[in-house]
């Protein structure tokens, strides 16, 4: 009677036993992949905006990470960027002269209007897709970063912002994003720098007052400076990869 009574208690456990491990994933932006095992169960994602979930397909939107849970479990899914058209600028908001320059250091610091020893700005010549790299400080704490990209990259330059921040407001003469984690606004709009246009991606810290934002940008770039037919053409570029993606709203 004993060794019956264990047998039924052991048999019992294993029926119940129906827990399911779900692998982690990582994928790239604007790829998909299927959860193993995850048919028929319904799942969500924490954020939609970083990796959706249809069945049992999940897609990569925006870089970061995210959890995807069902009653079944859970598992995190990793985004990676499928573009990148320039290396991000330091956004350690509040970093000396001293951390952007060690930062930088495999950049060549343009040396002009005494921006060696500068404790308000400092310059690079760009890499990749980027003409130029500018830090602005205050107190020698870097209030803003900004990147300058030539106009004829405005694909290129739409898929690396639109795989790293969320588009919240634009009007006449710029785009309004941010990031995921709420740590730093972007601006991007036109300017002349020599004679030529290029695409002005200017990073601010959240918590810096937008006004002040888009006062420092004006200042810097002044109305008369702005393309409008270049900024035409990077809004629509950037409305149609938008309309491939989940809504911020």
């Amino acid at each position: 009677m004993t060794v019956c009574s264990l047998s039924f208690i052991s048999c019992g456990g294993d029926d119940d036993d129906e827990s399911t491990s779900f692998e982690n994933m990582e994928i790239l932006s604007g790829s998909s992949a299927t959860i193993k095992n995850g048919e028929n169960i319904s799942w969500t994602s924490k954020q939609s905006l970083i990796a959706s979930v249809s069945g049992n397909t999940v897609t990569g939107h925006i870089i970061g990470t995210t959890t995807i849970s069902s009653t079944k479990g859970t598992f995190n899914v990793t985004v990676q960027p499928a573009n990148t058209l320039y290396d991000e600028p330091c956004l350690e908001w509040g970093a000396s002269t001293t951390r952007i320059k060690s930062f930088m250091k495999s950049y060549t610091q343009m040396t002009g209007n005494n921006n060696n020893t500068s404790t308000e700005a400092l310059a690079y010549y760009g890499t990749k897709g980027a003409y130029m790299y500018g830090y602005l400080f205050s107190n020698n704490k870097l209030k803003s970063s900004i990147v300058f990209v030539k106009t004829y990259y405005v694909e290129a330059l739409v898929k690396h912002l639109t795989e790293r921040y969320v588009k919240v407001d634009s009007d006449d003469d710029h785009i309004y994003m941010i990031d995921i984690d709420k740590k730093t606004v972007v601006m991007v709009g036109t300017v002349k720098l020599n004679g030529t246009y290029y695409y002005a991606v200017l990073y601010n810290g959240y918590s810096n007052n937008t006004n002040k934002t888009t006062s420092l940008f004006t200042n810097a770039t002044r109305t008369t400076d702005i393309d409008t037919n270049k900024h035409e053409e990077l809004m629509n570029a950037l409305n149609a990869e938008l309309n491939k993606r989940p809504s911020s709203k």
